[in-house]
């Protein structure tokens, strides 16, 4: 009797340490999930952004502030910065009520060159920030 007890009390310890290793092994899977998760949410975002920003780029290089202003909806500012405001499906929203925000800051140079500073930003987070330059060709 004593042996089969003590090969049932054997049974039961390397059941719970095998029980223990696989709760040990799943932890470590979801934390891992759980960060590939977040980097691909940040590498989606970073895309978006790039996106947009690289399009209000393209209209400043197009046709200066003003076309900046005729191509990018829902732009709000003055005095040569501009912001815009968009929501989880990069929609333009009004200010204040959307998770990603583009600003573009102008600035106009000695030479004729007209400079246009392009940053998304998720909250607080920058997620892309591009120059766009042009010259001014009544200035240039």
């Amino acid at each position: 009797m004593d042996l089969r007890s003590s090969k049932a009390k054997l049974f039961l310890i390397e059941l719970i340490i095998i029980i223990l290793f696989f709760a040990f092994a799943g932890g470590v899977c979801m934390n891992m999930f759980v960060a590939a998760k977040r980097v691909s949410t940040r590498s989606t975002d970073v895309t978006n952004a790039s996106m947009m920003a690289q399009a209000a780029a393209e209209a400043v290089k197009s046709g200066g502030e003003q076309g900046f202003l005729d191509a990018v909806t829902g732009a709000e500012g003055m005095n040569g910065s501009y912001s815009v405001a968009y929501d989880a499906q990069w929609t333009v929203v009004a200010e204040g009520q959307g998770i990603y925000t583009m600003r573009v800051d102008f600035s106009q140079q000695d030479n004729g060159i007209l400079n246009a500073d392009v940053t998304v930003k998720r909250m607080d987070d920058e997620l892309f920030n591009i120059t766009a330059k042009r010259l001014d060709e009544m200035r240039g």
